[in-house]
């Protein structure tokens, strides 16, 4: 899976999302193939953050 976050609007609501991550995370395994490190954007607009997990299936 790949996750783009764009441009956070609500600081707020994303430290309640922070907060719910760990739950939902601990019960799915996966693995951090890249976590909010340095990106370079070829096409668009910048972004806040990328992460690309990998899962052990797709269901």
């Amino acid at each position: 899976m790949v996750f783009v976050r764009d441009t956070v609007t609500d600081e707020q609501a994303l430290d309640r999302y922070r907060e719910r991550t760990p739950a939902t995370r601990d019960a799915y395994p996966l693995e951090p193939l890249a976590f909010y490190g340095p990106q370079e954007v070829l096409e668009g607009e910048p972004v806040d953050g990328v992460a690309i997990l990998r899962f052990p299936t797709m269901e």
